[in-house]
């Protein structure tokens, strides 16, 4: 079991098995192996290794001699690493002694020599041989679990998604009914991820330095989203305290929501105030509406953009804005539009500026290109 701290973003608690989504994108298997499966994923492992170096070797053959006398040398390195005996060896024992999947065994123990290295201060040859264990694991899972990979946006079962960090696009992409919380290493408060997984209430904590190195696909982690807490391979009794938290939790935020719903927000000299809430999407409405807001005071459409790869059409605008309409009745929604920079903007045509944050940005983007920003006021309107 290790303790880890980050930034805690997005509050609540996560329990469950890591995706790790930087080098892998694969659903790993970590479920306890029956004595009759253990040699038939051991003949499966060694199949897939020896797929792993036909790949290579072929790609060695496929060289010029120009770039096989520069490259060749360094692949023909990771084909003596897959045929080595020992290491071998090694994801045997782990699938016999502890009778785990071929692919999280492999995992497994790849991470392990990763994580050795990494915490001897690799350097030089070493930090090469980092490199090539990173992509050893890639060809062995990609022969293991062939085209198994996952996306974010359809995942096969629940997970707690660890990443070196989150696109916009993918953090807007998230299959909310698996995403049990996100971990990434980079990110703060007002990070995408941070407001996406607030905005959506899953639990998260962002900040925690080499964690996608330090765990594999299927490990058990715990989130802590307000605290910042992590927890990797927590024990049975870390476990069973915190279910017993998330339970706890859950009570309470259910009890305050259904008490607070329906009473006015007013303050203490009888000053009326009146909740919105803040969106990505339509989807998140009713959501809001569950938790008493009682309109829409800021609707992000960059994540409209973002989710068309940048070039959403006056259709697609219309499209959210009539939905948003539509679930919220007569009750008020505020638009904002495209509020990014043109340093988020793929060929915009714009020359690259120093600092973009003070530069070619929102509104000044949209008056420079109105070709954008023309079809979303159109919608709107």
């Amino acid at each position: 079991m290790e303790i880890r701290r980050g930034i805690g973003v997005s509050s609540g608690y996560a329990i469950g098995e890591a995706l790790v989504f930087d080098r892998e994108e694969y659903r790993i298997s970590r479920r306890t192996l029956a004595p009759g499966e253990v040699n038939g994923e051991v003949d499966r492992l060694r199949k897939a290794v020896e797929a792993a170096v036909a790949e290579i070797r072929a790609h060695v053959d496929g060289m010029s001699k120009k770039i096989r006398d520069v490259a060749g040398s360094i692949l023909e390195a990771q084909i003596r690493m897959l045929q080595d005996a020992h290491f071998q060896e090694e994801i045997f024992q782990e699938i016999r002694h502890n009778a785990h999947t071929a692919d999280y065994a492999a995992s497994r123990t790849i991470r392990r020599k990763i994580k050795l290295l990494e915490e001897s201060g690799a350097e030089g040859f070493a930090r090469r041989v980092v490199s090539d264990f990173m992509d050893l694991e890639k060809s062995i899972l990609r022969n293991l679990l062939g085209t198994k990979r996952e996306d974010v946006s359809h995942l096969a079962g629940p997970a707690v998604i660890v990443a070196h960090d989150l696109s916009p696009s993918q953090a807007i992409g998230l299959d909310r009914s698996k995403v049990l919380g996100i971990l990434t290493e980079v990110g703060g408060l007002t990070s995408h991820t941070a407001i996406v997984a607030k905005s959506l209430g899953i639990p998260a904590v962002v900040g925690v330095e080499s964690v996608a190195a330090d765990i594999a696909s299927g490990d058990p982690v715990i989130l802590d989203g307000a605290a910042g807490t992590v927890i990797l391979n927590p024990d049975e009794g870390t476990l069973k305290r915190y279910r017993a938290m998330e339970r706890n939790h859950l009570l309470l935020e259910k009890q305050r929501a259904k008490e607070l719903h329906d009473l006015p927000a007013v303050t203490t000299d009888g000053t009326r105030v009146e909740i919105f809430a803040n969106i990505e999407s339509p989807e998140d409405i009713p959501a809001a509406l569950e938790h008493g807001a009682e309109g829409i005071g800021l609707y992000r459409t960059e994540f409209l953009f973002l989710g068309h790869r940048f070039s959403p059409t006056e259709k697609d605008h219309l499209d959210a804005y009539g939905r948003a309409v539509q679930l919220l009745g007569k009750r008020r929604i505020i638009i904002r539009t495209l509020d990014l920079g043109a340093d988020k903007m793929p060929e915009s045509g714009i020359a690259r500026e120093s600092n973009p944050f003070l530069g070619t940005r929102a509104i000044r983007l949209c008056f420079e290109r109105p070709e954008i920003f023309k079809p979303q006021l159109r919608a709107i309107l």
